[in-house]
This record gives structure tokens, C-alpha cells and sequence, in this order.
């Protein structure tokens, strides 16, 4: 059952999947030239029957827990300015990242080494609502791959987080119990899950 929900490149493979070497305008590594759509994944599911039940009939979500939103903070209360910077290794600089707070729309511009990072789709600079910053355990993944190269973090447990929000920062705490549960954020101070402004969440975790 777990195979047949799989909508991967291998068991499907040509149309739904196909290689765009040229898509970004640039050479890439083979591994992220391999595209389908949302659409052509839905014709697929349609097609074997999946719907939000599973065999025995039941939702998919009736268990599931949404994150809790808030309205935005008042244009007047917002500051003026904020930038944040999150680097994930110090030895890397070009995978550092910059989110500077734009007060008027109430996102957060994101820049990489530098540089404004845009959409390919939309060819709009990224700017989520909601940065959330979540610092896990790294460590390397003992998969085979030659010199051990590969990274895995530690999703499960708890650890620290900041949110920025608002033109604010917030000191949190991340929480996942087991591999299925949904990570939580909760408020160093108050201890209360945090309510997010509408919108997109980016979760940025960094060692």
C-alpha cells in the first residue's frame, strides 16, 4: 500500500517525469534536473484510485493537528527594519543567508551569499511571512556514499529555535516526538505553542 501511494520517478518514470538540463541556465548535477507537476501527480493518484481514505476506510487526517494563526501585527506597530543572518557553516559562505524585514508587506526578503533568491517559477524574491529558525544535531548519514559526505540532522526530540516574525524575534523551542509527529513550536517565555501570521512558513535548520 505504502509502494502503490509512492509517486516517485523510478515506478513512474516518462511523461510524468522528465529530465530539464536547461531549466535553471546553468549546468547542474544530474540528481536535480528531474521535474513533474502537482497536476500530472494528481492524474496519476487519480488514476490508481487514491483518495484521503485508506484501505480500511480511514482520513488521512483525521488526526492531523494544524499549526494556530494569527493576524498580522498593525503596520504602525511593526518596526522599521530588521535583518537576519543564519549561516549554516562558517566555512561556507555561499550557502549564507540573509532575510532583511520589509515592514510594508510584513515578509522577510531572503538573499544567499549575497545575493537576492528568487523564484524560478514566479521570478519573485522569496519572502515568507514566517522564519523559523530550528538548530538540530548534524551528523553524516553512514549511507555508503563515497568519503562519507552525506549529512543527516536529528529531527526527533527537542532543541532550540528562533522565529522572526512581525519585525520581531522570538526565542522558541522545537519539539517532535517520533518520526511521524509534527514538529512544534512553542515559546521559550510563555511555553505556549506559537501562532504564525497567515502565509508562507520557512523553516531554515542549521547544526
Amino acid at each position: 500500500w505504502n509502494v502503490y501511494n509512492d509517486l516517485n520517478q523510478f515506478s513512474i518514470g516518462f511523461p510524468t517525469f522528465k529530465r530539464d538540463e536547461s531549466r535553471l541556465g546553468r549546468p547542474v548535477a544530474t540528481e536535480h534536473t528531474m521535474y513533474s507537476t502537482t497536476s500530472q501527480l494528481w492524474a496519476v493518484g487519480a488514476k490508481r484510485g487514491l483518495t484521503n481514505r485508506d484501505k480500511a476506510g480511514d482520513e488521512w487526517d483525521s488526526e492531523f493537528v494544524k499549526y494556530s494563526f494569527k493576524d498580522d501585527v498593525a503596520l504602525a506597530d511593526r518596526p522599521v527594519a530588521q535583518k537576519v543572518a543564519v549561516e549554516f557553516w562558517s566555512s561556507q559562505p555561499n550557502y549564507a543567508v540573509t532575510w532583511n524585514y520589509d515592514r510594508v508587506s510584513n515578509t522577510y526578503l531572503r538573499a544567499n551569499a549575497g545575493k537576492v533568491h528568487m523564484d524560478n517559477n514566479t521570478k519573485k524574491q522569496f519572502a515568507p511571512k514566517n522564519v523559523v529558525i530550528l538548530y538540530m544535531k548534524e551528523g553524516r548519514a553512514n549511507d555508503g556514499y563515497e568519503g562519507n559526505l552525506h549529512e543527516i540532522f536529528g529531527t526527533k526530540g527537542t532543541g532550540r529555535a528562533v522565529v522572526f516574525q512581525d519585525g520581531e524575534e522570538i526565542a522558541a523551542i522545537w519539539k517532535k516526538k517520533d518520526r511521524e509527529g509534527r514538529t512544534v513550536i512553542v515559546n521559550s517565555k510563555t511555553g505556549r505553542e506559537i501562532e504564525f501570521n497567515r502565509g508562507q512558513i520557512w523553516f531554515q535548520i542549521v547544526p
